[in-house]
């Protein structure tokens, strides 16, 4: 799955805690640290399956697992237009 974050989601870490930003709306969702980093690697690869596979590696857990745990954590952003399915 091609992924993007739009322009207006800045992914920030304040005071310890790391939320999305939507400049849009005005809003901030919190995110835990392995969020943060998946979506960073989103935004380096573009591509779901290779920010799977650099998360799989640095974590050392199995691809399928993290493939479980990241596709409903994008589906909710998705579902909030904090991550674009292009």
């Amino acid at each position: 799955m091609r992924l993007s974050i739009p322009e207006y989601i800045q992914i920030r870490e304040i005071d310890g805690q790391w939320v999305l930003l939507d400049c849009r709306q005005n809003r901030f969702y919190a995110v835990n640290k392995t969020g943060a980093e998946f979506l960073e690697q989103v935004k380096v690869h573009g591509e779901m399956a290779k920010a799977i596979g650099t998360m799989s590696k640095v974590y050392q857990i199995p691809y399928e697992k993290v493939e479980q745990d990241m596709q409903l954590f994008i589906h909710r952003l998705i579902e909030k237009e904090l991550v674009m399915n292009r």
